[in-house]
């Protein structure tokens, strides 16, 4: 989980009623600071909008008021006033800052598009730069070979060879980026490598495992938990009738289907998306450990070298998804 140098404030969050409105209550400087504390912790933990000590440790009340040097009953006021705003919302995952990824990206995007064009204005004035000073180049060729057709030895002076400019690796690199339009800047293709749609991926989470937390944001590193996880059921041959997606509603049906793992039988507070796009973790689901056996969770881990029971585990839940999902389409 790494960490961010710096976040958007607004220059105007000081107009909005919510915060006069806070700042007005008794301590209300103090839940100011508090807020703001966790505007900056937020962009530290870099957990779209959760405040999080480590991937999976989130900040408690005590925590905070260690870190943010604030008395334990100041913390709980805050969080149950910023509740009662709508500005965050405190479940069994942590303290999560609404629309703190959306607000922050945004600002982002903005930011990167202005540099975008100032990068391409200073791009464009280099290569026009460089046309002015190959077309004085040319012209003075051309003069000196106009009035002058052979040297002090009287030998006759190639034109041809006269008229080429001095340096022909920049004619040639003209030539590349302005006749045949193609951009210097690696940036200019766009991003290719990014081909996953992990917005389906984490909706298809959310409507299957209607049991589980809820995924609020998608970062960096959940980003390559799954990209983990579709390269190891891809080289360990898993689920290779479906396609990408296929795969991991599968997984994600057999969560939801089975007690122990939703949290059904009895609460857990481990079990949730970033446990599931594991890989470790999903190939077990796959191999029916989680299974419910006889009206419960069947929660056994598998014995070594024993890869017929995994394999038709697999297979009979594979047999079940396939009927639902043909009776879903």
């Amino acid at each position: 989980m790494g960490k961010v140098k710096w976040i958007m404030l607004k220059t105007e969050m000081f107009d909005d009623e919510k915060i006069k409105i806070i700042q007005a209550m008794p301590e209300g400087d103090a839940l100011i600071v508090v807020w703001i504390r966790m505007l900056l912790l937020a962009g530290i933990s870099n957990a779209d909008g959760y405040l999080m000590i480590s991937d999976n440790l989130p900040y408690t009340e005590d925590m905070l008021a260690t870190i943010f040097n604030k008395p334990l009953s100041i913390i709980r006021l805050a969080i149950k006033t910023f509740e009662t705003f709508g500005m965050i919302e405190a479940d069994r995952e942590g303290i999560f800052i609404q629309n703190f990824s959306e607000s922050q990206s945004g600002k982002i995007q903005e930011l990167r598009e202005y540099n975008r064009i100032k990068q391409a204005e200073s791009r464009a004035r280099a290569r026009q730069k460089r046309l002015d000073m190959l077309s004085v180049s040319q012209t003075n060729v051309n003069d000196v070979s106009l009035t002058s057709q052979t040297d002090v030895n009287g030998d006759v002076i190639d034109k041809d060879a006269k008229c080429q400019p001095k340096d022909k690796d920049i004619d040639k690199d003209i030539y590349i980026n302005i006749n045949n339009n193609i951009p210097q800047n690696p940036m200019d293709f766009g991003d290719k490598s990014e081909r996953l749609d992990y917005k389906r991926i984490a909706d298809a989470y959310n409507v299957i495992c209607k049991d589980l937390p809820k995924v609020r944001g998608l970062s960096d590193e959940r980003r390559r938990k799954i990209k983990t996880l579709i390269n190891a059921l891809d080289k360990s041959k898993v689920l290779t009738e479906l396609d990408t997606y296929g795969r991991l509603e599968y997984i994600f049906r057999l969560a939801d289907e089975s007690d122990f793992l939703s949290g059904r039988k009895q609460t857990n507070s481990w079990c949730g998306f970033d446990w599931l796009i594991n890989s470790q973790n999903a190939l077990k689901v796959i191999e029916g450990n989680y299974k419910n056996k006889n009206g419960g969770a069947n929660h056994v881990e598998p014995q070594p070298g024993n890869t017929s029971h995994s394999r038709e585990s697999e297979s009979d839940a594979l047999a079940v998804f396939r009927a639902s999902h043909k009776h879903d389409t």
